[in-house]
C-alpha cells in the first residue's frame, strides 16, 4: 500500500502486457500494489513524502531490479 502523505507523485504499475499510471496527491487515498506488479515511482514534488506499508519485512536480496528478469518471473506465475 502506498500513500503520499505530503505533496504528490506519480506511479506506473506495469505487467508484461499492460501499464497504468496513477497520481497520488491526497493523503486520505492510498494505492494497493499486488505482488509481482512492476512499480515505477517518479515526478515527486519537492515536499513529497511517500508512506509504504507491506505485509512482510523488506528484504533487499529479494528485490527484482531488472525489467527483463521481472518479465521472465512474471510469465512463470
Amino acid at each position: 500500500m502506498l500513500v503520499c502523505v505530503s505533496g504528490s507523485m506519480k506511479l506506473d504499475l506495469m505487467e508484461p502486457s499492460s501499464q497504468q499510471t496513477f497520481v497520488l496527491d491526497d493523503p486520505s487515498m492510498g494505492l494497493y500494489v499486488p505482488a509481482m506488479v512492476w512499480t515505477r515511482l517518479y515526478a515527486f514534488t519537492p515536499d513529497a513524502v511517500c508512506l509504504a506499508g507491506a505485509s512482510t519485512k523488506y528484504d533487499n536480496d529479494e528485490v527484482i531490479r531488472s525489467w527483463d528478469t521481472y518479465v521472465q518471473l512474471a510469465s512463470r506465475a
